[in-house]
């Protein structure tokens, strides 16, 4: 499917080289990912890209993701707070961000850095808070670009008001009609006379993920003039339909890597050749999944690059959520069942380990996201990295923390590592509660011991 570049688009956001803040806003399907991704890949300029999820919420998470992010684009920029991050005693986030404000106004060259997903983030989150005190300050050769279905509550008012943020939303990101034509245009084999050009823009109300599905269905249709004439419904309500059409003009092979690739939440080639193999035949002719990516990307099947090397990618969240309703329909349970396990035994192997839970859980099995926290949380505490371990507790239903004696022991040193001595006090309870139903092991019974010491120590009745 040929691609149109959206030009003005490409035009109004390079403006954001001439303020600390852009914001692109709008409902899903409006082409957010897909334009910041092609205006980033013809920039001169570093640009860091994140593309955020319901796990950071934690600063220190975050802050993270967030400087290896930068670090890939812009080697040494931010290493005195990548230091200070990882130091044993743990900064608070006024120190933090006077480092990386220091880190990046030091650097001197322009970078921009792209958050993807911006809306996952809670409007309380602590990472919310520090971006509010970053605006404030933010050095001049920095460029942050929040890619957002809601507006975040940054002090957006006074920031217009001083020329300091760029604006992108719905009215913008919505296709122009000159911009439905030349989608047409350029994948259609006739053409289609303006009254039903016109009756396609009413319909999709400029709504490019619509626009892009129709156009997809049309290409692979036995009569795809008749189907656009015959569109005579809100395209946002027949969205099934049209993703039936486009998976039914498909090779097998592709619709198998489609499937495939739609389980985990991003995916790599390595990834899909852990979900099925790397050789799938259609009509004679193997596809790898190297081929499937490129036929992907050269097809328009709203896949979004996640990085500069064009490793990582995801589908459009849109496109993906109408994937996985049409492979319930379309393959077996045990089926489903084996794609979800072979992406969660990839993840938890390559230790994207929050990815795995996140994935145990789509699954609905519980066990399995508990068994993966059991088995990495023992050595993430020993390395210090307990932010983390913190990270993936929070995606456990707090019932089986509850249940589950080694849970409950990696949420006491979080809790111990964070001096909450209050929630470290509740925790112990519930351990010594556990330990008269059953017996713990040795190393368990130690830990035990060790938090009893501890909250005997604060409540001043240790022995000496």
């Amino acid at each position: 499917m040929g691609h149109v570049p959206r030009e003005r688009l490409l035009q109004q956001l390079q403006q954001c080289l001439n303020v600390p803040l852009t914001l692109v806003s709008a409902p899903a399907g409006y082409g957010k990912s897909i334009v910041a991704s092609e205006w980033a890949q013809n920039q001169a300029i570093p640009v860091a890209w994140l593309s955020l999820d319901k796990t950071e919420n934690s600063l220190d998470m975050f802050l993270h993701y967030l400087l290896a992010s930068i670090d890939e684009v812009a080697p040494g920029a931010i290493d005195a707070t990548r230091k200070l991050l990882g130091a044993l005693e743990p900064a608070g986030p006024e120190q933090l961000l006077v480092s990386l404000i220091s880190d990046l106004d030091s650097y001197q060259q322009p970078l921009a850095v792209v958050l993807d997903d911006y809306h996952l983030l809670d409007h309380g989150s602590p990472v919310q808070g520090f971006l509010i005190d970053y605006t404030k300050h933010a050095p001049k050769n920095v460029h942050l670009i929040l890619l957002t279905r809601r507006d975040p509550p940054l002090p957006l008012a006074t920031m217009r008001a001083r020329g300091e943020v760029l604006e992108l939303r719905l009215d913008q990101l919505c296709f122009r009609p000159e911009e439905t034509l030349a989608l047409l245009s350029a994948n259609l084999d006739f053409v289609l006379d303006s009254e039903a050009v016109e009756k396609l823009q009413r319909l999709s109300e400029g709504w490019p993920a619509g626009l892009h599905l129709v156009t997809l269905a049309a290409l692979n249709a036995d009569d795809p003039e008749s189907l656009l004439r015959s569109l005579d419904s809100r395209i946002k309500y027949i969205q099934d339909y049209l993703v039936e059409a486009v998976i039914g003009g498909l090779k097998p092979a592709l619709v198998v890597y489609l499937y495939r690739a739609a389980i985990p939440a991003r995916f790599c080639r390595d990834m899909l050749v852990a979900l099925g193999g790397d050789d799938q035949e259609s009509d004679g002719a193997h596809i790898t999944a190297t081929d499937f990516i490129r036929i992907a990307r050269d097809s328009n099947l709203f896949l979004i690059p996640l990085d500069a090397s064009g490793t990582w990618f995801r589908f459009h969240h849109l496109f993906r959520e109408l994937l996985l309703q049409q492979m319930n329909s379309a393959l077996a349970a045990q089926d489903i069942e084996s794609l979800h396990s072979r992406a969660i035994d990839w993840l938890g192997q390559h230790e994207y380990v929050s990815e795995a839970i996140q994935q145990s859980l789509m699954a609905a099995d519980e066990e399995r996201a508990v068994a993966l926290v059991e088995r990495h949380c023992v050595r993430a505490i020993a390395e210090d990295r307990w932010p983390r371990v913190r990270s993936w507790l929070r995606l456990i239903p707090s019932h089986l923390i509850r249940d589950n004696v080694n849970l409950l022991l990696a949420d006491a040193w979080v809790s111990h590592f964070q001096f909450d001595l209050d929630r470290l006090g509740s925790l112990l309870s519930q351990l010594e509660t556990y330990a008269q139903k059953q017996p713990l092991m040795e190393d368990q019974l130690a830990q035990l011991h060790f938090f009893q010491g501890v909250a005997a120590l604060h409540s001043g009745d240790a022995q000496t």
